[in-house]
């Protein structure tokens, strides 16, 4: 095995574990013997592509999962759509050449807008008219439908 993970109270065999793995090249982990892991396990929040870990480096593993529940609440399952969109929206600014800076600009206004809020209302084509709309503004002229079907597709693809 390349990975190890072990929980055991008693601390001789901790010792045995941690020489019998370093010698054959092993990661470990022991739980709750942060000082015997040559790897720590974070508490990880998904959103499809978004992917946020948080870590006490093993001191507390219960407060890295109570964040990881704060996180949860501030970032809902919209996220992950949220995220493709933006995804797709990237996609045209870089098929039509729209540069760096005008990139920034558009995610700024991107974000500040009520993508997230209209997403998080269930009606994914008010914000993908909204997105359309963006786009329009920085000169790329894209019909809902034509962004709904590539959402589809990508969708499909995974």
């Amino acid at each position: 095995a390349f990975v190890v993970i072990a929980a055991t109270n008693d601390p001789q065999l901790v010792q045995t574990i941690w020489n019998e793995t370093q010698e054959r090249g092993q990661l470990l982990n022991i739980v709750d013997v942060p000082q015997y892991c040559s790897f720590i396990l974070p508490s990880i929040l998904r959103r499809e592509q978004l992917t946020i870990a948080v870590s006490t480096e093993g001191a507390s593993p219960s407060l890295a999962k109570r964040i990881r529940h704060s996180l949860e609440e501030s970032f809902p399952a919209e996220y992950g759509l949220y995220l493709r969109l933006a995804s797709l929206a990237r996609t045209h600014l870089r098929n039509n050449g729209v540069p760096y800076d005008r990139r920034d600009d558009f995610f700024k206004d991107y974000y500040a807008s009520d993508v997230l809020h209209i997403l998080s209302e269930g009606n994914t084509t008010e914000a993908i008219a909204l997105i359309a709309a963006l786009l329009q503004d920085y000169g790329i002229d894209v019909a809902v439908s034509a962004l709904e079907t590539a959402l589809k597709q990508e969708k499909e693809e995974e």
